[in-house]
Order: C-alpha cells, then structure tokens, then sequence
C-alpha cells in the first residue's frame, strides 16, 4: 500500500492526542502524595521569588514539579474566570475530576490533567520518531501501543516522576538514532535538549549518557570497518577525524544541549554545586538501599536488607506487558534474528539491535541497584512497546504482500485494518480496568489470575476510587472508615479526610487493600483487625479478573450493609489474547509461504 495522504496522518495525530489525553485524564488518584506537595511548594517558591526552594528533592523531578505547579494555577484560573473563553477548559474538568473529590482530590486532579496534556503530547511525538525511523506503518502501531499500554497509563495517572521520565528517555534515544541515520544535526541537538528534561526529572536518565557513547560508537566501528582499506598510510589521521566526526564531537553537542535546561532551573542560578552534589550522594544512598518494606516475587517476601531477586524486573516487564506488547516483541526479535530475503523489514538492524540494547542495558543498571520497584523499570518497558511497534510493521508488511501477491481484492486494506486491529487489541487489554490500568497484567499468563503468583497487586493502590464511591454512596461521608496508614492518603482523595481513619475500634468500616495482605505491609497495623475479620462475609469486594483487590468489613452491627461485589476485567480478555496469538502466527506462516512461493525474477536479456 502506498503511503497515504499527509492530511490522513495529520487527523491520525489529533485523534492519537485526544485519545491518550481521555484515556488518562479520565478520573485520576495518585497513591504518593510528595509530589503534590513538592508541586505546591515549587508554585509558592515561584511565586516568592525564593529560588533555593525550587529544589525540593534529589530526583529532582523539576519536570512534574513544573507540570504540578501549572495545572494548580490554571484551574484556579478557569474556576475564578466567568470568562466564556475558560468554558472548554471548565469542561474538561468537570469531566475529568470524579464528583466526589475532596479539596485534596480536585487539586491532585486538575495536576494529573496538565500532566496528561504534556504525555499525550509526547506520545504523538514519539510515535512520529518511530515512524521516521521505521515508515509509516511502525508510527501508527506504535501510537496506538504506546497510546494504550496499561503499564504507561497507570504510570501516567498518578502525579510522580516515571512516566514523564520514560517518556523523555525514548524519544530522546529515538531522535538520537534518527541522527545517526540520517546525519541532520537538528536531530542530535532535539535529542540532547530532549535528553536534558529526562536528567530534570529523574536522576536513572544518566543511562542516556553511556547510550549515546554507545550508539554513536556502534556507528564510529562501523564507519571504520567500511573505509579502512580505502586509507592506507594515512589511516591514523584519518581514524583520528572519524573519531572526532561521528563519536567525540556528537557526544559534546548532545552533553551541552542536555545541559540547557538547567539553566531554567531557578536553584541553579544561586547553588549549583551543592544541589548537584546532594543529587549525586543521595541518588548513590537510594541506589545502595533495599526497599524499606518487603518485596513479593515469585510466592516469597524479600524482607528490608535483603536483596530481591534478580528476575525481579524480567517478572515485571513480562506480567506488566500487555498480550499485544509481548507477543509483537517477540516476533520483532525472532524476524530480525532469522532474516530472509522476502522480508522488508522496518527498522534497519543497527537501529533495531540499538533499540534492543536500550531496553538490555537499563535493565541491567536497574538490576545492579538494591532497591527495586514495578515503576522503576518503565524506560524499559517503553522501550519494549517500541520493539513491539516495530514487530507489528514486520507483521503489517508481510501480510499485505502476501495478499497483494495472491491478488486479493482487500490487499489494500490489510496495512490500515492490521494496524486498527493492533490498537483495538491494546485498548481491550486495558480499559476493561479503568481507571485502574494498572490492574491490567499479561493475559497470556492469565492475568491476574497469574500475576497474583508472580509479583505484588494493587501497587498503586487500584481500586481506591471505587470502595470510596461505595462508601460514600451505601453508608454516607459521616462513615467512618478505617484503613492502613500508607492507603489514608489515596482514600482521603475521594472520601472526606476527617473520616479516613487508621485501623481501630472506633471506625464503621475496616478497609484491607491486597497489597498489604500480599507483602505484608506493616502488619502491626492491620493483622490484628483481618485476623478478626477474615472469615466474615464483607460489604464490598473488588474483583480485578476474579482476584480480590479490596475488602471493606463492617465493625460494627449498626454499620453493616447488603454485600455488594464489584468486578472488572475479566478471563475472556485471556481467551482473546490467546485466539490472536493464534491468528498472529498463522498471519505470519501463511504470509512467509506466500512469499517464499513467489518466481524469482527473470534476469533481464
């Protein structure tokens, strides 16, 4: 199929904006609270003129901060405007902030809305980078992958650091391979700036720094693999000027344009050796530390001071990929490794194996660390979204060719409709949970079926926004409900935070979210109350594919409520994910025999 008309991607761009932006804007909660209050500080920092307290941490997370502060001033803005020019933005709004947020709650909100225009916005970029790099075909698919992916839209609905960080990191990496390919310095220069907001946001992005030494270096042998007969006796100035050309002098470019942004970082115009000599040791400090709560891999706990297992972020990519994710990376990796003359292949190897480093080496950094955590291995898992992109191009252009060749009337349809189905694929695996994406794990293992044998459930607090909808709705706000302290500020969100309570005897309702149940999580906070209850029938259960998330118990007679049971997700998205498994590879090996069968070409007379 030829490549369609420019307005075609034009529309394609709007509607992947719109739709990554309702897909995460849609009825936000944030487990961590620091970076709202980080926000908050930075926006009175800005205000005041008091530049030192523009750092607040060592990530630094300068990038959310600014994103957190903006989206406080502008609601306040719009909600004190009567100007009829507000009125989209009163709209969005409305729709985005559920209806029974607290004060806390509407503001984390109308944060998580600025931080999902900046995302969306990045996820139309980078969907345009892989489509430079790999033609159209890989630009869409990727779109709708990364438009979709259940792992980066749990990241990107909470007000914290990693989403925004993957998402710099790719696009960094992408328009730095586009560079390399293409040899435009405005790519390495959009590279290194890009580069530089992933330093601002968190300090893991310093992996940029060895990748750029590492792909211009790949492109440094090769270039001297090609010339070096060509030289001769003057072959040492001539390696000396290649050196400088292609590894050295973009190295320099890149570090002096990462180096920019932090020039709009007001603490650095007064401190910046101190600043950045605490983010060195404190980084270092976070690195070296295990967690300060057991991890669950694999049906055992990992108690502090002892250092999880090594397959703790393999587990991870594998149960936090989505079907669609995981299989199109697979057949990317095996195409590239047993290439064929029949098959065109999107990204050329160097890129591609370039790519597969990106997501092998910050795998490797992060396993070195002590502290581990699902969140933290997200660059990587970006990264494999683009893998998978690029496996679905491999699939999209095998297909049409075949059909092509065997002159079917669809032919011309295949490359549009396989990269619908791609999408729509991607969005079933993940919206079946919302807004709780992050509830959505690998059907092809089973889904949480698996993954509740694998590693740990409810991280991020899933389903807080439903047992708050239930109290309040079943029981009224004067309920009082008590919970583990680490959930109170989720809950208190969506439920007032007077009545958002620690575990005792004076509270109407006992909340036991999974999580702490599963890595037991502080347990002399809530063992004794779900040693009590364990065996009684709850007022509310939440089910993420018939696996429990949240119970909230009656403490008292007078408080107790008709069983209500709550489910989402569900085991026929296994099914599917295993009936287009089946369809994929059939795709494939029909397509290969088609055009392996096709007659060479006759050499002209």
């Amino acid at each position: 199929m030829k490549r369609p008309p420019k307005y075609v991607f034009i529309i394609l761009a709007v509607a992947l904006f719109l739709v990554s932006f309702a897909v995460r804007a849609r009825h936000p909660l944030s487990r961590p609270p620091q970076w709202y209050l980080r926000s908050l500080a930075f926006e009175d920092a800005i205000r005041s003129h008091d530049w030192e307290a523009t750092f607040q941490r060592y990530h630094p997370g300068v990038t959310t901060m600014v994103l957190g502060a903006m989206g406080h001033a502008v609601y306040y803005k719009v909600e004190s405007s009567s100007s009829i020019l507000f009125e989209p933005a009163r709209w969005v709004y409305d729709w985005s902030i559920p209806e029974g947020a607290t004060y806390t709650g509407t503001e984390v909100a109308a944060m998580i809305v600025m931080l999902a225009l900046a995302l969306s916005v990045l996820v139309v970029i980078i969907a345009w980078a892989v489509g430079r790099l790999g033609g159209w075909q890989a630009g869409i698919v990727g779109g709708g992958i990364l438009a979709f992916s259940p792992h980066l839209l749990f990241q990107s609905r909470i007000l914290h650091v990693d989403a925004l960080l993957s998402s710099f990191m790719i696009l960094s990496a992408l328009l730095l391979l586009i560079y390399l390919k293409e040899k435009k310095l405005l790519f390495l220069l959009a590279s290194g700036l890009i580069g530089g907001l992933a330093f601002l946001t968190k300090l893991p992005s310093i992996f940029l720094v060895p990748y750029v030494g590492l792909a211009c270096g790949v492109y440094l042998v090769l270039d001297l693999r090609s010339g070096w007969a060509d030289h001769g006796d003057k072959r040492a100035g001539w390696i000396l000027s290649e050196v400088w050309k292609i590894l050295v002098g973009p190295g320099l470019i890149w570090l002096v344009m990462a180096a920019l942004p932090f020039l709009f970082w007001p603490v650095m115009w007064i401190k910046p050796i101190d600043v950045l000599d605490q983010m060195y040791i404190r980084a270092a400090f976070h690195a070296a530390t295990t967690h300060d709560d057991p991890r669950f891999l694999l049906g055992r706990l990992y108690y502090p001071g002892e250092k999880t297992n090594p397959l703790f972020y393999v587990v991870c990519l594998i149960f936090n990929s989505s079907f669609v994710t995981f299989s199109l990376a697979i057949v990317a990796v095996v195409l590239y490794i047993v290439r064929r003359k029949d098959r065109r292949l999107p990204f050329d190897a160097v890129t591609f194996w370039l790519l597969i480093a990106y997501v092998f080496f910050f795998w490797m950094m992060m396993t070195i660390g002590q502290k581990y955590d699902q969140r933290y291995i997200t660059p990587a898992h970006v990264g494999l979204e683009i893998l998978a992109a690029v496996g679905g191009a491999c699939l999209i252009d095998l297909v049409s060719r075949a059909a092509v060749m065997k002159r079917l009337s669809w032919s011309s349809a295949v490359p549009l409709v396989l990269a619908a189905l791609v999408t729509i694929l991607q969005a079933l695996s993940a919206l079946p949970y919302a807004p709780d994406y992050g509830a959505s794990h690998n059907h092809l293992f089973g889904g949480n079926r698996g993954a509740q044998y694998a590693l740990e459930l409810g991280d991020q607090h899933e389903g807080m926004l439903l047992a708050a909808d239930f109290v309040r709705e079943q029981a009224g706000e004067d309920a009082g409900v008590g919970m583990p302290s680490r959930v109170l500020t989720s809950f208190e969100q969506y439920f007032p935070s007077d009545k958002t309570l620690n575990m005792g005897d004076d509270v109407d309702y006992h909340l036991f979210p999974v999580v702490h149940i599963q890595r037991d999580l502080k347990p002399f906070q809530w063992e004794e109350y779900w040693d009590r209850y364990a065996d009684q029938e709850p007022v509310f259960a939440l089910f993420f594919d018939g696996v429990e998330y949240i119970w909230i118990y009656a403490a008292k007679d007078s408080a107790a409520l008709p069983y209500t049971e709550v489910r989402r997700g569900g085991m026929w998205i296994v099914g599917l994910a295993w009936v287009w498994v089946a369809g994929m590879i059939g795709g494939l090996v029909w397509s290969s025999r088609t055009l392996r069968s096709e007659p060479a070409e006759q050499p002209a007379a």
